[in-house]
């Protein structure tokens, strides 16, 4: 369900009358007041974006360059290392960082954890770090530089004497459909599958979902249908898609959401391509982001999508053709090499 005018029943001129009318201690506070009226309206895509949230949330999407140390953080442990001055510290995925400039990161959350990686280029960050190898504590200090964090990357990899182009996309970003583009034009006519990997893809923007379908797709052809509470309205591709015959596989598993579920159903549903994997996440639903005052934002559900054949995913997901169970660590050709085998009987 997208959020309406009506506030899902809520008195909300009131509570904002008396969320205004109190003095708060800290901005913390407020922001904490902020979310809790957001609450109200009992939509889990509806939220407060605090500066530094904010901040992450453009980095991802709009991919804005920042300085730091070149990794992902989920609390305390790191989940991708980056190209950057942590790869080069030998830092690893699975560490994790106990203190940043003296500072101890127990309690702390993943966003001030963040912000003291984070800080102008070319100044230094020690962090203690317990290694996930071999269980030993060692200071580590770096010079934080601007790092790069495309949301997409390229490979060719061979099986059973076939080759396969192979794009992992964590997230759709404005620049998302520009380094596909890219990538495909260094795929030659000896590829056997092109393979979306968007496992763990928690989706982004949907224009640029709309961008990258339209590579795959001829010209105005339907990619999904968009309702809010006045209207609706029919997204199609609005480009001819690049002249590759090539075949394509999705990859997809139960975090693949949202611009990912746009994309693997408007493939499909176009016959453009399989997907395979396990059933995705299930958000129809999408969301506009509004900048308010110190730098922070509201997250605010307003419309709903529907596939090219107006199916409802939200809550649902989407079925896969081939059924693969592989975990989203595991190599695309490991997922992939039952079917594969298959092909070949």
């Amino acid at each position: 369900m997208f959020f309406d005018r009506t506030f899902n029943g809520q008195p909300w001129l009131t509570v904002l009358q008396n969320s205004i009318r109190k003095d708060y201690a800290s901005m913390e506070e407020a922001y904490n007041a902020t979310r809790a009226m957001l609450d109200l309206l009992q939509d889990n895509y509806t939220r407060f974006l605090s500066p530094s949230e904010y901040m992450e949330f453009q980095v991802d999407t709009l991919e804005k360059e920042f300085a730091g140390v070149g990794v992902r953080m989920q609390n305390a442990t790191i989940e991708i290392v980056l190209e950057g001055p942590a790869k080069k510290g030998g830092v690893k995925p699975g560490d994790i960082v106990l203190s940043v400039d003296g500072q101890s990161t127990e309690n702390l959350t993943t966003e001030v954890i963040v912000q003291l990686l984070r800080g102008p280029p070319e100044t230094n960050v020690c962090m203690d770090i317990l290694s996930v190898a071999n269980g030993v504590i060692q200071e580590l200090c770096l010079v934080r530089q601007s790092v790069e964090n495309p949301s997409v990357s390229a490979s060719v990899e061979e099986f059973g004497g076939d080759k396969y182009g192979i794009l992992k996309v964590d997230r759709f970003s404005t620049t998302t459909a520009d380094l596909i583009e890219r990538a495909l034009k260094t795929f030659y006519e000896n590829i056997r599958f092109i393979v979306l990997d968007l496992r763990g893809n928690a989706g982004g923007l949907l224009d640029s979902a709309k961008n990258v379908s339209s590579l795959f797709l001829p010209k105005s052809t339907i990619i999904y249908s968009e309702i809010d509470p006045f209207t609706s309205k029919i997204v199609r591709s609005d480009a001819d898609g690049i002249e590759i015959s090539i075949p394509i596989l999705i990859l997809v598993n139960k975090q693949s959401a949202s611009a990912s579920e746009i994309v693997s159903a408007a493939l499909r549903e176009n016959k453009r391509a399989k997907i395979v994997g396990e059933r995705t996440f299930g958000k129809g639903v999408a969301q506009s982001v509004e900048e308010v005052t110190n730098g922070s934002a509201v997250k605010i559900t307003t419309s709903k999508w529907l596939t090219p054949l107006g199916n409802d995913v939200n809550n649902e997901g989407i079925d896969v053709d081939i059924p693969s169970t592989c975990s989203e660590s595991d190599s695309v050709l490991v997922c992939l090499k039952d079917y594969l085998e298959s092909l070949n009987e």
